[in-house]
């Protein structure tokens, strides 16, 4: 990336980073690593830890190595755009710019597109950006081989919140709910047109309780989860599947997990019979915490498609949620 995109002025940027590299702000912050990361004060009551960025699981986190984010100013005319890192096959380039693409959000999230020639690999990705907490998930397939993944970051600094911000009550921490939007690709091809075989996407809410006393992710859950675009697959059988867009999805939970003092988490996806269905992380972010951010790792958990040809069906989501 050249210094000239790093510092156009006005310009908020994110680099959400599996390798070295974990955040960019073109704000004057700088870059941050993993070696970046200020844990001073962040026992107790969660003290600030400094800007920096938190990577996600590597079975979550996939090929997606780097993202660069400008969500764009409507008021101003100023465009959003995307340069992602990792993706095989997108333009050929070790860094790609993405094309924004409307036609394909998810209700929170932005998309963005990537196809080298018509006919070939096209990837599709979602990306959001709430209070300091970014969360991108990327997805492509092909010839039934599936690159793509999820990620999350945190620019700013994380501290509990405290009783007075939700009740007016004494300084002391507690039970907080988050509440939010989440966006899910699914390793499996829909008809985007002539030349184009692109991702399923799903959309949902989220729902997250966090215990800020005892250090836990009590609770969390996605409901409300649906099919964006219509399912058009074989089975084992050469039989048809078809669903359409806005079939209703069974809902996902997250499982009790320990909060870390820096207010990054990860645990056990389940679905309503308890069943592990996968796995989720994410962070916590802000003084006070006013926002949460996170990615989720689903397989083998939507019965309509257990019977598809071709590999296990598994979805890659994100989410964010303020309280």
């Amino acid at each position: 990336m050249s210094k000239e995109k790093i510092e156009v002025e006005a310009m908020k940027r994110y680099l959400l980073a599996v390798a070295a590299l974990s955040l960019v702000s073109a704000c004057g912050s700088g870059v941050f690593s993993e070696d970046d990361t200020d844990d001073g004060g962040g026992g107790g009551d969660g003290g600030d830890t400094g800007a920096t960025g938190f990577l996600a699981p590597d079975n979550i986190a996939g090929q997606l190595d780097s993202v660069v984010y400008n969500p764009g100013n409507p008021a101003t005319g100023e465009p959003a755009t995307l340069e992602v890192t990792g993706l095989p096959f997108d333009d050929g380039s070790l860094s790609a710019e993405y094309t924004r693409d409307a036609s394909l959000d998810v209700p929170g999230f932005q998309a963005f597109t990537a196809q080298a020639r018509s006919g070939s690999r096209h990837y599709t990705v979602l990306v959001r950006e709430q209070d300091g907490v970014l969360v991108a998930n990327a997805g492509s397939g092909f010839a039934g081989t599936f690159f793509g993944g999820a990620n999350f970051a945190r620019q700013n600094t994380y501290s509990k919140p405290r009783d007075e911000d939700l009740t007016g009550t004494e300084p002391t921490v507690g039970n907080v709910l988050y509440t939010g939007s989440y966006a899910g690709i699914i390793n499996a091809n829909t008809d985007g047109g002539p030349g184009v075989s692109r991702v399923i996407r799903t959309s949902g809410d989220v729902s997250v309780t966090a215990d800020f006393t005892d250090n836990t992710v009590q609770e969390g859950t996605v409901t409300g989860r649906q099919f964006e675009d219509p399912v058009l697959l074989l089975d084992n059988d050469n039989n048809p599947i078809s669903l359409p867009a806005g079939t209703l999805l069974d809902d996902m939970r997250f499982e009790t997990t320990a909060l870390g003092a820096d207010g990054t988490f990860t645990g056990t996806l389940t679905d309503l019979n308890a069943d592990n269905i996968g796995s989720y992380a994410g962070t916590f972010a802000g003084e006070r915490a006013p926002a949460v951010g996170g990615v989720i790792r689903a397989e083998g958990h939507i019965d309509a498609l257990d019977d598809a040809a071709g590999p296990t069906i598994f979805e890659d989501g994100v989410f964010t949620a303020t309280r």
